[in-house]
């Protein structure tokens, strides 16, 4: 189940093609057929006479069995039009003929060894709706998809907009329980495909007399909202002519509308900044509803649920049906995850944890503030996961870290250095349970995120969003000479150090993080600083990390 547009179609052959490359006799699959119920033009599977749908829920399973046998019949002749529309059969025959039929018209088409996964499209729209016939309906469509998938050699998939009602939740079934995942927008491919969404380059190189750190961020927010609007707008009107350009119907094409309205808003600017900011503002979101639907399944599906946990689980509120769902896959095959599309993270609340909201909120106005952003969005999206993950946890660590105790409690805007003064900081002023985003600009040097943990160690963490090592290597080098410089014995240190033997207090400690997670390598940690590379600071992402291809800079 995933909402319109969002690449349900596409992931059934996705699933089929990732098979074959990595074929194995006893599970790869050999063949791939479509029945679709809408959204497929003459092709569509249709029943004819739904009022003769049978009040008796066996007989309706019964009759959907038949109905599948007949549409997979038609499919193979490669019947089309008028003859994909199959009247309901109104004395069906009984279940087990109608699976020997089955057998046999398998064992017609296909040669001994193979696997055929069935995509079944928009399942729910295969029987017109009857008023007051919902259960009725139901059966029928349960004994269609029960039908086919009970086949031997067969595996059934199956794709709507919404959760299947056929299966009750608390039931367990082979079908609609395996989670394929939806190819994700790859926004720099879409960019790169059509002139009218280059990113705004202005007239010349020598326009760009703004400081490099808000075109950075201006770029990076731009990307990300770009990628959110054209998945909103959705990609199903696309269509190029001859030249390679857009089509010109405009009225019946949001999508080159939308390419047409970005491209005139970039050449208004006056220079590359100016460009950045428009676009910005174009394509910012409406505002996002301010009454959330309570989810106690919130936390967990921001965080990643593991695909092996939806079965049985110690935690009473992992339901086990996910509403829009998306599967993450990571190199591991063992830490694939579970969770929600943004969408739907975005309108959920976890009454159980504040910080739920409060990370919410920040990466919504990085979809919807007209203005420059404090922050790029992928430093929100770290400053969201963190946040919820250390609620829940009690603590954090970053690959080879130690692990540092906190259980955040709330999430707010600070800064910890004064302006860009390093050496103008005061750490007693900051809480245990609370997780800072920094507040710019002025630019923030050092870190973008910080907290204070139980045993008073202030953890400093510094988002890079590049792929480029020399970007991600200053960023280190700074904070290890920073930490060397604060633990040598200044005045002010000593000062500081004899106050808190007095108060009792323990000493201030200080530790690193640099998050990179677009960049390759092993994770370290080394002089007090740890740089956690690729994959280790993916996963940090969690269910977020469905964006990482619309967050890096």
């Amino acid at each position: 189940a995933a909402p319109p547009g969002s690449g349900k179609t596409a992931s059934g052959l996705v699933a089929f093609l990732a098979s074959a490359e990595k074929y194995d006799e006893t599970t790869s699959f050999t063949h791939y057929l479509y029945l679709a119920f809408q959204n497929n033009e003459d092709e569509n599977f249709r029943v004819a006479g739904s009022q003769k749908l049978s009040w008796s829920l066996v007989n309706a399973e019964t009759q959907g069995g038949a109905f599948a046998v007949e549409c997979l019949k038609r499919l193979l002749a490669a019947e089309s039009g008028e003859k994909r529309t199959i009247d309901l059969d109104v004395n069906p025959p009984p279940r087990p003929e109608t699976k020997k039929t089955l057998k046999r018209l398998l064992d017609k088409n296909f040669p001994e060894g193979a696997r055929i996964l069935i995509h079944v499209d928009e399942h729910r729209k295969m029987l017109p709706l009857v008023p007051g016939r919902e259960v009725e309906s139901a059966a029928f469509r349960r004994g269609f998809l029960e039908t086919l998938a009970n086949a031997e050699r067969v595996e059934v998939f199956a794709t709507y907009t919404e959760l299947p009602v056929e299966i009750p939740s608390d039931a367990s079934s082979a079908t609609c329980r395996i989670p394929a995942p939806v190819p994700p927008l790859d926004v720099d491919q879409v960019i790169a495909e059509f002139d009218e969404l280059q990113n705004p380059t202005a007239k010349t190189a020598a326009t760009r007399r703004k400081p490099a750190g808000e075109q950075e961020r201006l770029q990076a927010t731009l990307k990300f909202r770009l990628a959110a609007r054209l998945t909103k707008v959705g990609l199903l009107g696309v269509h190029l002519d001859k030249a390679g350009k857009l089509g010109t119907n405009l009225k019946t094409n949001d999508f080159a509308h939308f390419c047409h309205e970005f491209a005139a808003t970039a050449a208004q600017a006056d220079n590359f900044t100016h460009a950045l900011q428009q676009c910005v503002a174009f394509c910012a979101l409406p505002p996002f509803p301010l009454n959330k639907k309570v989810d106690p399944n919130a936390v967990n599906l921001l965080l990643g649920i593991s695909d092996d946990n939806t079965e049985a689980s110690d935690d009473d509120n992992l339901v086990r049906q996910i509403r829009d769902v998306v599967v993450i896959r990571s190199a591991d095959p063992n830490v694939n995850m579970l969770t929600s599309s943004l969408w739907r993270l975005l309108s959920i609340d976890d009454e159980r944890y504040r910080v739920y909201a409060a990370g919410q909120n920040l990466l919504e106005t990085a979809l919807t503030s007209p203005g420059l952003l404090s922050g790029t969005p992928l430093e929100r999206a770290y400053a969201w996961v963190l946040s919820c993950l250390s609620a829940k946890r009690g603590f954090l660590q970053f690959a080879g870290s130690p692990v540092f105790n906190i259980t955040c409690a709330t999430l707010e805007a600070g800064r910890f250095f004064d302006g860009n003064d390093v050496t103008a900081y005061d750490a007693d002023k900051l809480e245990p349970g609370v997780m800072y985003y920094v507040v710019e600009p002025p630019d923030h040097p050092r870190a973008d995120i910080f907290f204070r943990t139980e045993k008073n160690e202030v953890v400093l963490i510094d988002v890079g969003g590049s792929f480029l090592p020399g970007k991600i290597n200053p960023k280190k080098n700074k904070l290890v000479r920073w930490i060397q410089e604060q633990r040598k014995l200044s005045f002010r240190g000593i000062v500081s150090a004899l106050w808190r033997r007095i108060q009792g207090q323990p000493k201030v400690s200080f530790h690193g993080v640099v998050l990179a997670p677009f960049v390759k390598g092993q994770s370290e940690t080394k002089d007090g600083v740890t740089v956690v590379r690729g994959e280790d600071a993916l996963q940090l992402l969690g269910g977020l990390r469905q964006l990482s291809r619309w967050l890096i800079n």
